[in-house]
């Protein structure tokens, strides 16, 4: 008697206590589509540099300069939130950045159309991210953080994803490389920059210049400023191939930097080279052997500097080229010592 009448008190324990116990009530995702909102959603466990809290941060205040208007809306992919939206817009990669379809009626929205995709009625904005939050790994290696980023045991340098990184380049004193859009104004400055570091350093860095574009599957090209910078980018690898001693390339080349829109022939007619390299398309082949590296790199801002195939740096003025030059090498004495000009107009770069 005494057992069933305890089993009948612990059964009355366990209906009272479900009685009294609220449901759990799951919170609704719901999107506003009535106003420009930016919805992000990252994830906690990822901290590399482009998914970080500064990264987050950052992309926020350089779209909120773009868009004053917009509201930004947080979810962390861990909190149940986040996995309903993560799911919902059938996400895969993270952080991730979602506006709602407002902002194509905003003044800018052209600047960032192109990285735009439609997820359902949002539109998803391109941020180069690479953590999946199901597996907890990159679809890429981060080459200097020794971590096995993609999770293939293999680290940093040893992953073969990390080839064409800088950090892993072996250094080479002393050479400067300039990556550039022939008909950029700040590739242009930058180019007619050389001819004082030139003279100060004289034959004690070894320089070159590379050029920023891409290849069609037909064999054209693209570049920025259209086909009349695919044929300067190509007639200025021909005066490189030919005339190439003592940097006399450079002499048609900032001849043309002083009035791109004149006929090219005017300058060339002290360097016949270029026009039969030219005419005979034979420039074409350099330039698509050339752009090989800057698409390698992953170099799209004109002008982007590199010394010694490792540090990367940006300037247009004489004295900051020296001084990035001197930073990474300091066994050229007397020549770092040297003030170099200096230009009031703000350093930029066409991309």
């Amino acid at each position: 008697m005494k057992k069933v009448s305890l089993m009948f008190s612990l059964l009355l324990l366990v209906v009272l206590a479900s009685g009294c116990t609220k449901p759990v009530v799951k919170e609704e995702l719901t999107v506003d589509t009535e106003k420009l909102v930016g919805y992000f959603i990252s994830d906690t466990r990822c901290v590399t540099p482009n998914c970080d809290a500064v990264f987050t941060e950052g992309v926020k205040n350089s779209l909120t300069q773009l868009f004053p208007t917009v509201e930004f809306v947080d979810y962390d992919y861990n909190s149940d939130l986040g996995k309903q939206f993560y799911d919902k817009y059938e996400l895969s990669i993270l952080p991730a950045l979602l506006f709602t379809n407002k902002i194509e009626a905003e003044g800018n929205y052209t600047r960032v159309q192109n990285y735009l995709t439609p997820k359902s009625e949002l539109l998803d904005l391109k941020l180069g991210a690479t953590f999946n939050p199901i597996t907890n790994l990159h679809t890429m290696e981060f080459c200097d953080n020794e971590v096995d980023d993609d999770g293939n045991e293999l680290v940093d340098c040893e992953d073969p994803m990390c080839t064409n990184s800088l950090v892993c380049k072996t250094e080479v004193p002393n050479k400067l490389d300039l990556f550039v859009m022939s008909q950029c104004p700040y590739g242009t400055k930058a180019l007619d920059a050389m001819k004082e570091v030139l003279e100060n350093f004289g034959d004690a860095i070894d320089f070159n210049v590379h050029y920023i574009a891409s290849e069609n599957p037909d064999g054209t090209f693209k570049s920025l400023h259209g086909q009349t910078e695919v044929d300067e980018n190509a007639r200025e690898l021909c005066a490189m191939e030919y005339y190439s001693e003592d940097y006399e390339y450079m002499e048609y080349i900032w001849c043309r930097d002083t009035d791109l829109t004149a006929d090219w022939k005017t300058c060339a007619k002290d360097f016949p080279e270029v026009t039969s390299c030219f005419n005979s398309e034979e420039g074409y082949k350099l330039l698509s052997e050339d752009i090989k590296l800057s698409n390698e790199l992953q170099i799209g801002a004109s002008p982007t500097w590199i010394a010694n195939d490792r540090y990367q740096f940006s300037g247009i003025d004489a004295n900051t080229i020296k001084t990035n030059v001197c930073k990474y090498n300091t066994d050229l004495g007397e020549a770092c010592e040297n003030e170099l000009s200096t230009t009031a107009a703000p350093a930029g770069a066409c991309n």
